[in-house]
């Protein structure tokens, strides 16, 4: 009984900072209080929880930050061409300073 509840005021204590550290969570809001007032009693529950889905995300974001990267973020890389560019001839048909007789 003592594990459990120095596990639960451990817990309360840490949920209680993170909440005071928060800027966005709300210090007057109800649900808030109850929130961690559930998951403080509930620990042996939650707290395997949590680090199990905190172990997914963080494998989620390490696959993908292992899929290269483009190198080149030129003109030349783009997959999608602007109308601008589709109607830009390709060769160099600039006129000449000095024409030639033809």
């Amino acid at each position: 009984m003592t594990f459990y509840l120095s596990g639960a005021g451990a817990y309360c204590v840490f949920l209680l900072y993170k909440m005071f550290e928060d800027r966005e969570c709300s210090k007057t809001d109800r649900t808030s209080w109850i929130v961690i007032a559930i998951a403080s009693m509930f620990w042996v529950v939650v707290l395997p929880l949590s680090i199990v889905e905190l172990r997914t995300k963080a494998k989620a974001k390490a696959q993908l930050d292992a899929v290269p990267k483009p190198v080149n973020f030129g003109k030349d890389s783009r997959q999608i061409r602007t109308i601008k560019q589709v109607e830009e001839p390709q060769s160099n048909t600039t006129p000449k300073l000095k024409p030639e007789n033809s």
